[in-house]
């Protein structure tokens, strides 16, 4: 399953809590150019298949265990670490997701 957003739906800037929780079929989320996706909640992706996701650089904050149970191997964020690092301030249960680098815009890993 690949969920695709309209980048001219600027309703859509959020994914909720929970949203895709339990999804076992989604095992790859793709963005559209443009995406304006600012917020992913807690438990957002929970204990969905997903292995790969490539997250836009316009997302300002990441909740808590937004991948808790995922055996996700790819995280690519199209923005800097410094911005990543940013969105993360936050957020529980980073450092015990099955992925174990983050491939950010400006060529540094988060690990």
């Amino acid at each position: 399953v690949s969920v695709g957003v309209d980048p001219s739906d600027t309703d859509f800037a959020n994914i909720g809590k929970d949203a895709f929780a339990e999804c076992s079929n989604l095992a790859y989320l793709t963005f559209e150019e443009g995406s304006q996706i600012q917020f992913i909640y807690d438990g957002a992706f929970a204990y969905t298949n997903l292995t790969s996701i490539t997250i836009p650089n316009t997302l300002r904050s990441f909740g808590n265990y937004v991948f808790e149970g995922c055996p996700l191997i790819s995280l690519t964020f199209e923005g800097t670490k410094a911005k990543w690092d940013w969105a993360i301030r936050y957020s529980s249960y980073w450092n015990n997701m099955s992925v174990s680098y983050v491939q950010c815009s400006d060529g540094n890993v988060y690990t």
